[in-house]
Formats: structure tokens, sequence, C-alpha cells
């Protein structure tokens, strides 16, 4: 039986979500994607739109009484649009209507705090420490973001990557909360990214849906 590391901690099925008691818990929303793919050439629209209002019904879903965004709410580096900037402030204002909301800064939020105001580069929610995963911590257990994991899922024709949990003693890794990014393959281990998720010796793998696909 695989337990998480902290009691009182549980993923929302189906979600790319972590509760622990009544708080929220989301990482790598990456609200502007659409401007970097635009800058590839893939010609797409409404993406951070479609992010807002899926976190819209993450929130009648759940109904959380405080959120913890978990980094990289924002997408581009190092300057952002006024467009971005207002996806930032709806995104937010959509969690206000709930309870507080916390932003942890990772390494896409550069500047985030001209927007949003106060931002931490950490907090604890029970015993839980919330960090998003580019930086060392002296905190655990910890729940970090920053990895983006997906897993290979064999079928007859074709391999598809589903996101993922990560979970050992003393992390675990959220998947990414945009509907838009599946993420790295974490049976690599070079894919662990970030100081904290690659000093683990293994973690335990869980679909969003809780079924168990075993170690890596």
């Amino acid at each position: 039986m695989v337990v998480l590391p902290s009691p009182n901690t549980r993923f929302v099925e189906g979600w790319p979500a972590l509760l622990v008691g009544d708080t929220l818990i989301i990482s790598d929303v990456h609200l502007g994607l659409e401007k970097e793919l635009w800058k590839e050439g893939i010609r797409v629209q409404k993406l951070s739109e479609y992010t807002i209002e899926y976190f819209r019904k993450l929130l009648e879903t759940v109904k959380p009484s405080k959120i913890v965004i978990n980094g990289d709410l924002r997408h581009n580096i190092p300057v952002f649009t006024k467009k971005e900037a207002e996806y930032v402030k709806t995104f937010v204002r959509t969690g206000e209507k709930y309870g507080d909301v916390i932003i942890v800064k990772g390494n896409h939020d550069g500047n985030i705090e001209e927007i949003v105001g106060n931002v931490v580069d950490g907090v604890w929610v029970g015993d839980l420490y919330i960090t998003h995963g580019h930086r060392r911590t002296p905190h655990y257990p910890t729940a970090i973001g920053h990895v983006h994991p997906s897993f290979p899922i064999d079928m007859h024709f074709k391999r598809e990557f589903v996101k993922v949990w990560m979970v050992s003693e003393r992390v675990i890794v959220l998947p990414a909360f945009s509907p838009f990014i599946v993420g790295n393959d974490i049976t690599k281990r070079e894919n662990w990214l970030g100081p904290i998720a690659s000093k683990e010796e293994h973690f335990h793998i869980f679909t969003l849906d809780g079924f168990y696909l075993g170690k890596v």
C-alpha cells in the first residue's frame, strides 16, 4: 500500500489537483502558452480562456476554502503581455470567489508581483510544504510542480502519454494543471526536473483517476 507523505491529503479524482483538508493545490497553469505556440507557427486561440473555465469547473466540484497555485501561473518569460496579465488577474479573481489565493513563485513567474502583488517561495499547508520545485528546500514532506510528469501507455497501434502523480516517501509531484500540457516522460530519470525530484531514489506513479502504474 502506498501512503501519501502527509495525512489529510488526497488527490482530486480525475483532476490534476491536490487537496489538503479543504485547501486546493494546483501547479503549472502556464497562462499565455498560446503566444509561444504562435511563434512556433501553431495557430491556436483561446487556450487561456479555456484554462480559466477548466479552473472554474474544478472549483465548482471541490468548493475549497483556500487555493494555492504552486508556481508557473504564467508562461512567457522574461516579459508578459497586457493580455497575459489580464488572464492572470482573471484566474486569481476566479479563485478568490471561494477563498484566499496564495501564489507560490515558479521559474516562469518572473515579475508576476507586478500583476498579482505578493507572492511566496513556499508555504506550509498543514504539515505539507508547498514549493514549485525548481529550487532546493530544507522542508519535507513537500509537494512540488515543475516536472510536468507523464507516463507512456502502450495501446494496440500507438503509444500515448497520460498525466500522472509521482509519490515518494517525502515528495508529491503534481501533474501540470494546464489542459494543454501533458508533460515529460518520467520513465526517463533525466526528466525528473529540478533539485528536489532528481534527488529522490524512486517514485510510485498514479493516473489522475488513481490507478496505480507501478514504481519508477
